[in-house]
């Protein structure tokens, strides 16, 4: 009888759904992040071939829309769950190029890659 009793506790302890699994899932904590989160002034840093490259990066949230400035380019910014892109002009030593920016935004960090010229540079931000 204790073994019947035994399969029994087995059999729905296995089949129900635990209590301990209440954590949200990677899905729902990647799409955390809120505008005052993104809005405001970051200070970022591009690791490229001739050393890191710092500049300052201001974004705001005016009609519903992202827009991202630097000290030569304003720009548009869309927003997909914890990830930010746009488009920005940046100077290299062949002249002005046009860099595509994938950043992912975790607190008061943000890292990624820029893809500009053929190239992927990673790329990382610190809010103020």
């Amino acid at each position: 009888m204790k073994s019947i009793y035994l399969l029994v506790f087995l059999l729905i302890s296995c089949s129900s759904p635990k209590a301990s699994n209440t954590s949200p899932s990677y899905a729902q904590s990647r799409s955390n992040i809120q505008t005052e989160d993104i809005v405001g002034i970051w200070d970022m840093s591009v690791n490229t071939p001739r050393g890191n490259r710092e500049n300052q990066l201001e974004i705001t949230f005016v009609d519903g829309k992202y827009m991202g400035q630097t000290e030569k380019d304003t720009f548009s910014i869309t927003k997909e769950d914890n990830q930010l892109r746009w488009k920005s002009k940046i100077q290299s030593p062949r002249g002005s190029l046009q860099a595509n920016y994938v950043m992912e935004v975790t607190g008061n960090e943000m890292s990624g890659t820029i893809k500009a010229s053929g190239r992927t540079l990673n790329a990382k931000g610190q809010k103020r």
